[in-house]
């Protein structure tokens, strides 16, 4: 137990070190992204500065020169000069002639020059005219500075939840190998006691020659020995069989399986590539199940799957909708198992490429999916890899799920969305379904709810279909609140790629409306 609390410690620093190179990184590039930003800036100012200047100088107006000059070294510049002998002009702003030809190290290092050369089209001495713009090149650092502090403050809730997870799954994975060790205890020690026991009731008989007394304490030890076997029995029932004794219960399994697959993946990431694809669809599956165990089983095959690997190699993660079923793959390219064993590998107490290995994880996980009603197949090359899949039944779907669009001939579909290729998308799947009706395009809310006032409310007579994006823009009211003002009548789908948000779920299956992720467009049949 204590080497794999050790484990989850260094994976724990591990994951804060990568933390802190990246968040020192990402300063590095805001700092560096800041300084060009400034330098770029500062060039198009000072070349706006001078050709200003220039018509000025043009023009005659050599009042407003010195002015125009005051007023942007007050905005950008830490000092300008003005050297012209076209126009006899040579000063400095703040007045402190020497300060362009002394400078310190630190005034070096602080600022830079940008020299502009005007060109006076009526003036022809005008080659050696010079003005020289000095600006500080780190002002916008501040700024930056204050841009990575946000970015950070706004990461720490997320990587405290994500470290908790991952203790909290870990500590979840301790107390199941407590429980096997328990239960494997209790076996052994029933086996050592029950023996002899035996041997005392065969004996038991025979013990005329002892007295009263002590004939009732040799029974009464026997009888404790036998309660100690039944009490041991109880605790092995308890720790190997909870799929008996414990509640299932109907879950989103999308979560689930996210929070594992992710978990792992933080902790495997330092020593493998890891792929995770999880199906969209599945936002809106349930099963039946108990969820720790669940996360157990998965992280138990995805640890087999690391073990059986070597540094650098890619594991996959797969979870897929079968529509009824849903199917998990895990895959690695590892050691892989003989062929001979493989099915051996499911039994219990058979182990195999681990030193310590209980034969229990596989076995355990086989007979919890075949509680709930689903498989588990491994299949395996020597040398080449392994995929083992499990699949379970999944018992209901959310409300605001739809496994298709039924349109018919006569309703006008409404589409709103501020994205034009959304619109486009929508367009060319409608009519590669067949659909000959009519298409109203929306990308502003505004526009669309001039048209619902004169088009929606309070015309029964008419049939439409709502497609609407979630996110309408900046000080834009959202598409939900905008399907929940349409009548209920109708049939409304918000398309958006936050799927995934439990309180936009929630809020969907309280206004009835169905919910489509957006990466799911190509893939949602349309009945027209």
């Amino acid at each position: 137990m204590s080497s794999v609390t050790l484990n989850l410690q260094e994976n724990i620093k591990r994951f804060e070190r990568k933390q802190l190179i990246v968040s020192l990184f990402g300063l590095f590039i805001i700092f560096g992204s800041s300084i060009i930003i400034n330098r770029v800036f500062i060039q198009a100012t000072a070349e706006q500065t001078a050709k200003l200047i220039t018509r000025m100088a043009e023009k005659g107006y050599f009042q407003e020169i010195e002015l125009t000059l005051q007023s942007a070294k007050l905005d950008y510049f830490h000092q300008i000069q003005f050297q012209s002998k076209a126009l006899n002009i040579d000063f400095t702003f703040p007045p402190l002639a020497e300060y362009f030809s002394k400078k310190s190290f630190f005034d070096s290092f602080l600022y830079e020059t940008v020299k502009i050369i005007p060109s006076f089209s009526m003036l022809t001495s005008a080659k050696s005219d010079v003005i020289l713009f000095e600006y500080n090149r780190f002002r916008l650092i501040p700024y930056a500075l204050l841009v990575w502090i946000i970015l950070n403050l706004v990461s720490i809730p997320q990587t405290r939840l994500i470290k908790k997870r991952t203790i909290k799954q870990f500590e979840n994975d301790l107390e199941l190998s407590k429980k096997t060790v328990q239960a494997e205890v209790s076996r052994k020690v029933r086996h050592n006691i029950t023996t002899p026991l035996s041997a005392l009731m065969a004996m038991s008989g025979r013990l005329d020659k002892l007295g009263r007394d002590d004939r009732e304490l040799f029974n009464s030890i026997v009888c404790q020995i036998k309660d100690l076997v039944q009490d041991l029995d109880m605790s092995n029932v308890k720790a190997t069989d909870n799929l008996v004794t414990m509640r299932q219960e109907i879950i989103s399994i999308y979560q689930l399986i996210k929070e594992c697959f992710y978990s792992t993946r933080i902790i495997g990431a330092e020593k493998f590539e890891i792929e995770v694809v999880i199906q969209e669809s599945l936002v809106s599956a349930k099963a039946n199940l108990i969820p720790h165990e669940f996360k157990a089983i998965i992280n138990n095959l995805v640890s087999n799957a690391m073990e059986a690997s070597n540094d650098g190699e890619k594991i996959i993660l797969t979870a897929k909708d079968l529509s009824n079923r849903v199917e998990i793959k895990i895959k690695d390219f590892g050691k892989g198992i003989p062929s001979e064993l493989i099915d051996k590998v499911l039994e219990k107490d058979f182990t195999f490429g681990k030193e310590n290995g209980s034969g229990l994880g596989l076995y355990h996980a086989k007979s919890y999916l075949n509680a709930w009603g689903g498989t588990l197949k491994i299949d395996s090359i020597e040398n080449i890899g392994t995929e083992v899949t499990i699949i379970f039944p999944l018992v209901d779907r959310a409300k605001w799920h739809t496994p298709r669009i039924k349109i018919k001939s006569d309703q006008t579909i409404v589409v709103l969305d501020d994205q034009k290729s959304q619109h486009q998308v929508w367009d060319l799947k409608l009519v590669e379904n067949g659909f000959k009706g009519q298409i109203r395009n929306f990308q502003e809310p505004e526009e669309f709810i001039q048209y619902q006032k004169s088009n929606i409310l309070n015309k029964e007579d008419k049939d439409f279909i709502f497609l609407f994006d979630y996110d309408l823009g900046l000080n834009q009211p959202n598409g939900l609140d905008l399907l929940n003002e349409i009548p209920d009548r109708y049939n409304r789908y918000l398309v958006t790629g936050h799927y995934d948000d439990l309180e936009i779920q929630k809020l969907c299956e309280q206004f009835g409306v169905y919910l489509l992720p957006k990466v799911e467009i190509s893939n949602i049949p349309i009945v027209c």
